[in-house]
């Protein structure tokens, strides 16, 4: 049964990768061949997470394959230490009472990687990172989960993103960072 927080989680996840007809017309089509030529991939990724960039589309992109996934990833991973503003942020489910900071964009590339590896919005309760000690999107917590998620990162590309799917493989697994 549909609740209402599903239909808000389902509401924004598809204002995140629905087509936009105004940003449909990405690329450059002043090519000898007048043909529109591909988005720079990391770009793509980027407006996804950063607020102030305009929203790009891309249907070839826009799906879960294991190949648009890992290049994803690998995008996404170098927004480590952007601190401008993200598209989105605060608590995902209306089950959490706490009101949040808005998110960086490095901290919204994370939450963004592990929505792709999960494939679920509402992998976590909030777009924030936590220690032990309570510490929330601390610099020191960004910093060790940007080690962790690097780390996770390059056993993805040696074993490949399905397996790593059935082995359960945790971004932060094994340390004290986890998400809200």
């Amino acid at each position: 049964m549909w609740t209402f927080t599903k239909y808000i989680a389902l509401s924004f996840l598809l204002f995140l990768i629905m087509p936009n007809e105004i940003n449909a017309q990405a690329g450059d089509t002043s090519s000898c061949n007048s043909q529109k030529t591909q988005i720079d991939i990391c770009k793509y990724w980027r407006s996804k997470i950063d607020y102030k960039m305009k929203f790009l589309s891309d249907p070839t992109l826009d799906n879960f394959s294991p190949e648009n996934v890992t290049k994803a990833i690998d995008c996404l991973l170098k927004l480590e230490g952007k601190k401008g503003r993200a598209r989105f942020g605060g608590a995902v489910s209306l089950e959490v009472s706490v009101i949040f900071a808005p998110s960086s964009i490095e901290v919204g590339a994370l939450y963004y990687i592990s929505y792709l590896y999960y494939q679920k919005w509402e992998h976590a309760m909030a777009v924030a990172l936590i220690d032990e000690d309570g510490n929330v999107n601390s610099s020191k917590v960004i910093k060790k989960a940007y080690s962790m998620y690097k780390k996770w990162f390059k056993k993805i590309e040696e074993i490949g993103l399905e397996k790593a799917r059935k082995q359960k493989l945790d971004p932060l697994g094994g340390t004290d960072v986890r998400w809200y």
